[in-house]
């Protein structure tokens, strides 16, 4: 039987952004937040100018694991939290002066002028400023025990950033700032919103703005995937919370609209566009399945062209790499816009990471989700379904399918096989591996039968599903539903002729 070869479909490249750049220790933050602090060439001059402690005892040891945000809760550590927020600070404004509104001085060189160090407190369970130690400020950092919940969120690099503003809140009080008690806040308001003179709590807005905006402060948040990260909206009322804290002239709240973090700048790091994985059938971002065949869009895919001669697929193509939930994924194809891979049969379903590496490059994480089943039925670009007659022509309303005969029909996503294939080989030619989950189609709302359906021999990823056209089929251009394992494929269009 002739059998249908093209496993990819075109889309056109999205615009690049352009923009405040971020700075380039931090251009792929993702990355960056998952390294310990001792692999980092500024820690020691960090420690010398901070003094860490632990109910006042100078902290020397700051465990960690990578990927730091993946820190198994049993192994957390406040002191290596606290570390990382300075580190962040160290390198957020990196380059930059006379910009923010309250000093001259970027912000981990103001902070530097203001405190000495940070001292956790395990008696104490609330920030403050400050007490004195040897004669020197020293904020006092909540050091209370932390539930599961709290520990992810500190790990996490909302949790990091959102802790860098408080440091820089009570840093402000140095300059004798206190709060207020107008607004009925047990710890306490600000006065007045005032950008020229930014008040603690002033401060807090003020910097979870201009990330959240990327104008101040680009830190490419707007590269990172909200699926792996949390809620825009949760990020945007956490910085609108602040507006409750002043008695009088209040900041404007930021929009409902707000595009996080401004513009993404990948730079050279891989980077998969929003909706940018869907399967190569019809493209369909909701249709992608354990073992099923995908595309891939974004800037930094790969260094080159290059397509994989047949299974058993490479893992490495081009010098680009992919792993899907952290297993390598074979690559049927790889260039610097598109790369079309398998999602691994291995893949458990639900929310899954895919990273690409490129040139040595670790791209910012894409989330899909990865279901049991999800049929995609191939089709051109007037969605008919990419089929073979009983004689092997290409079915169309010129050559429709007669009832009584036979129509092939090629698909991805049937998921699991009663024949198990291994990810990234060819379906060998017996014995067949059909669907391990049950399978029916309609055309024209009439239920077909199905002669058989299945993996393609010679193939990776590529189904078939063989249908005789029965007497009740109605004439014309009509619709056809694929559905295996209860779920149901999008429809497409099929010739049917009398």
């Amino acid at each position: 039987m002739k059998r249908l070869a093209c496993l990819c479909v075109l889309m056109a490249p999205l615009q690049a952004q352009s923009g405040n750049a971020p700075p380039a220790a931090l251009q792929q933050i993702e990355q960056w937040v998952d390294t310990c602090p001792a692999s980092d060439p500024a820690i020691q001059q960090i420690r010398a100018d901070f003094d860490i402690r632990l109910d006042s005892v100078p902290v020397t040891q700051f465990p960690c694991v990578e990927p730091y945000t993946q820190t198994p809760l049993e192994q957390f550590s406040l002191q290596t939290v606290v570390l990382q927020v300075l580190r962040l600070m160290y390198y957020l404004d990196t380059g930059r002066s006379e910009y923010l509104p309250w000093t001259s001085l970027r912000l981990y060189d103001w902070m530097k002028s203001k405190l000495r160090g940070i001292d956790i407190r395990s008696d104490y369970g609330a920030n403050q400023c400050c007490e004195t130690i040897n004669g020197r400020q020293y904020m006092m950092f909540n050091g209370t025990a932390r539930d599961d919940v709290n520990k992810a969120y500190l790990l996490s690099l909302d949790g990091l950033l959102s802790n860098l503003t408080v440091v820089a809140h009570e840093a402000r009080h140095v300059d004798g700032f206190p709060h207020v008690s107008c607004c009925g806040i047990p710890q306490g308001c600000d006065q007045t919103y005032d950008e020229k003179n930014l008040s603690p709590y002033g401060i807090q807005f003020y910097l979870q703005r201009a990330w959240l905006t990327g104008k101040d402060l680009n830190l490419n948040l707007a590269c990172l995937d909200p699926a792996g990260l949390g809620s825009n909206v949760f990020r945007l009322n956490d910085a609108n919370n602040y507006i409750l804290n002043f008695c009088d002239t209040k900041p404007e709240a930021l929009p409902a609209s707000t595009k996080i973090g401004g513009d993404c700048q990948p730079g050279p790091y891989p980077y998969i566009y929003p909706g940018g994985i869907g399967n190569v059938a019809n493209y369909d971002m909701s249709a992608i399945a354990v073992g099923s065949a995908v595309a891939i869009y974004g800037p930094n895919l790969a260094t080159d062209m290059g397509q994989a001669p047949g299974g058993p697929l490479p893992t490495a193509l081009k010098g680009t790499s992919l792993t899907v939930a952290g297993k390598a994924a074979p690559l049927y194809f790889a260039s610097p816009l598109q790369s079309n891979a398998q999602v691994p049969y291995e893949t458990p379903p639900g929310l899954t990471p895919v990273t690409v590496t490129a040139n040595g490059n670790v791209g910012f994480r894409h989330y899909i989700t990865v279901n049991s089943t999800a049929p995609a039925m191939f089709v051109t670009s007037d969605n008919f379904v990419l089929a073979q007659n009983q004689d092997y022509s290409l079915n169309s309303t010129n050559n429709p399918a007669a009832p009584g005969t036979y129509v092939t029909i090629y698909f991805t996503g049937q998921g699991a096989s009663d024949n198990p294939v291994a990810t990234g080989a060819a379906t060998p030619p017996a014995p067949y591996s059909r669907p391990a989950a049950s399978a029916s189609i309609t055309i024209g709302g009439v239920t077909e039968t199905i002669y058989f359906i299945g993996l393609t021999p010679g193939y990776v990823a590529l189904s078939q599903v063989n249908v005789l056209i029965g007497p009740a089929t109605p004439a014309g251009t009509q619709p056809v539903v694929l559905t295996v394992g209860g779920v149901a494929s999008a429809p497409a269009l099929i010739a049917i002729g009398h």
